[in-house]
């Protein structure tokens, strides 16, 4: 039977103290760099945003272009898309901007006074909070959606519509207070 030794070929199991710091530090460097392949997700995520300006855009023309031949309710519906497509691109900018900060690079921006507050904080608490909330608040206006239009949905799916948005209120209020718990027993020195 072969020993530990033989089987090492790559080196791994090598008890010198200068090779094991060697390996440590190497690996710690890939990790450390590997941040930067973050990059174009997030200027995807840009793309994403280029994507529901188009969109958002052509419904507005729709609008304007009907404006005389729809009903209320279709204008209604309408602004509420609109308002949708802007909070998913508030949402998204705020995804980019806040992981490319946290996990890459901090954004070295000229403060002025134009800065949007959402530079002034940027913890993974405080994001995930402000993420919830957009969440929320987009999954309420589908719900006013469903209920403008109510006619057109089964009791199933009205039911169905109420319950997520019921289990994103429900998420939202339990990180709401997890973030807090954690933010005081940090406080105290727990973590």
């Amino acid at each position: 039977m072969k020993s530990k030794e033989e089987w090492d070929i790559v080196g791994f199991m090598d008890k010198s103290a200068e090779r094991v710091k060697m390996r440590q530090k190497l690996i710690e460097t890939a990790l450390y760099a590997s941040r930067w392949m973050l990059i174009p997700l997030f200027l995807g995520l840009t793309g994403v945003v280029i994507l529901l300006t188009l969109e958002f855009y052509e419904t507005l023309i729709f609008a304007f272009s009907n404006v005389f031949v729809l009903e209320k309710n279709s204008i209604i519906i309408i602004v509420l898309k609109l308002v949708d497509m802007a909070m998913i691109g508030s949402l998204v900018i705020m995804v980019a901007i806040s992981g490319y900060e946290n996990f890459v690079s901090r954004i070295s921006v000229e403060d002025d006074g134009n800065k949007p507050t959402i530079f002034s904080r940027l913890d993974p608490g405080t994001i995930k909070i402000k993420l919830g909330m957009v969440i929320i608040a987009i999954s309420s206006i589908h719900l006013l959606q469903v209920f403008i239009d109510i006619d057109s949905y089964t009791t199933s799916q009205v039911i169905l519509q109420i319950a997520i948005h019921l289990a994103f209120v429900v998420s939202g209020i339990a990180v709401a207070l997890i973030d807090k718990v954690l933010a005081r027993k940090h406080k105290v020195g727990g973590y």
